[in-house]
């Protein structure tokens, strides 16, 4: 938005257009196999084409980490 004014800059002028995006059907440890992959941050969730949300890896992270059984549950 360099050089543009503020008061009268719409966003849609200056926005990104999602390169990736994800469905909000997407299982959590697919998703985050999704981000890893193709090295992002984060991604536009979609859901019938409208955005629902923004997902981050490093909230993804945690919440994987927070599903994981302790060590002497698993089999």
């Amino acid at each position: 938005a360099a050089g543009r004014d503020p008061r009268g800059t719409q966003l849609r002028e200056i926005a990104e257009v999602a390169l990736n995006t994800i469905g909000s059907e997407l299982p959590l440890d697919e998703a985050f196999r999704f981000l890893e992959e193709h090295d992002l941050e984060r991604v536009a969730v979609l859901e019938e084409g409208r955005l629902v949300g923004v997902l981050s890896r490093a909230v993804l992270q945690r919440r994987l980490a927070e599903d994981e059984p302790p060590a002497d549950e698993e089999a």
